[in-house]
């Protein structure tokens, strides 16, 4: 999800980047190469969570926070229709993908 945050799809293009790309992203933030940022990035998120969703909300934060519906499409993409979030005596239901929803 960060790479299709910075439009990359894959190692290669993250590899090849063009340095004028690489500066208009959020992989800038780290260091002045685009592989050892991206594992910057990486290691950030998986070190700073308890678990998915603080991951998945670290991701949202740093890359997607302007631009939620690539976010809520990337994590279709990825296979999650939505999230159950437990609050005090509440669940809620946030539907990331809406055709999972059935009319009964």
């Amino acid at each position: 999800m960060i790479l299709w945050a910075c439009d990359i799809n894959n190692e290669t293009e993250l590899e090849n980047m063009e340095e004028d790309h690489f500066y208009e992203t959020p992989l800038s933030n780290w260091t002045e190469d685009p592989v050892s940022s991206f594992g910057e990035a990486v290691n950030s998120v998986m070190t700073y969570g308890q678990g998915a969703h603080d991951m998945f909300q670290t991701v949202w934060y740093n890359y997607y926070r302007y631009n939620p519906v690539d976010y809520l499409r990337n994590m279709v993409k990825l296979g999650y229709d939505g999230v159950i979030v437990p609050k005090e005596n509440v669940t809620h239901y946030v539907v990331f993908n809406p055709s999972i929803i059935s009319k009964a």
